[in-house]
């Protein structure tokens, strides 16, 4: 299967929950797309007006096309979600996120050709980013990357992305 090909399936499901942006520009370095996930939950007592508790819920995932060097990839991935990512989509530039944030996933997706060798498995392998607000009172961040071989069907997750391993194994049926 070629690139395009499994990004367009990709999309297509993404586009039933995610606002999506194809291509897009991050940076000033231009990427396949751009998906936006924002749900809300709230418990009020009779009216909306008494509102007990509020809690907003956001994913943002990048997808990329990757070159020919994984390991620039995966370190392009993990800049664009420990500095771009955190700081514009989740804080938008501000010391903490808004009052009622209760997470945020931040996703870079990479769509390539090349066989995963074993330095590059045990890197996204190891990946982890974390980032608590005010001890998890404005909630928290997590990255995630997750690379896709898909000429071999092949799929490297890191330790959060574990459970979208069905879902991204899915696209290629």
């Amino acid at each position: 299967m070629e690139i395009k090909t499994y990004f367009d399936k990709l999309t297509e499901v993404y586009r039933h929950d995610f606002d999506m942006i194809t291509p897009v520009e991050i940076g000033g370095k231009k990427y396949l797309g751009y998906g936006h996930f924002y749900g809300k939950s709230a418990r009020y007592v009779l009216v909306k007006r008494a509102t007990l508790w509020t809690a907003e819920a956001f994913e943002h995932v990048v997808f990329m096309a990757g070159g020919e060097d994984l390991e620039a990839d995966f370190a392009e991935a993990r800049h664009l979600i420990e500095n771009h990512m955190e700081e514009n989509y989740v804080r938008n530039g501000n010391k903490y996120p808004e009052k009622d944030h209760m997470y945020s996933f931040l996703t870079v997706v990479i769509l390539t050709n090349l066989t995963f060798g074993g330095i590059i498995r045990e890197k996204v392998n190891k990946y982890k980013f974390t980032k608590n607000y005010m001890f998890t009172v404005r909630g928290y961040s997590e990255g995630r990357i997750i690379m896709v071989n898909v000429e071999n069907q092949d799929i490297l997750l890191s330790r959060a992305a574990k459970k979208m391993e069905k879902f991204f194994k899915t696209i290629f049926s």
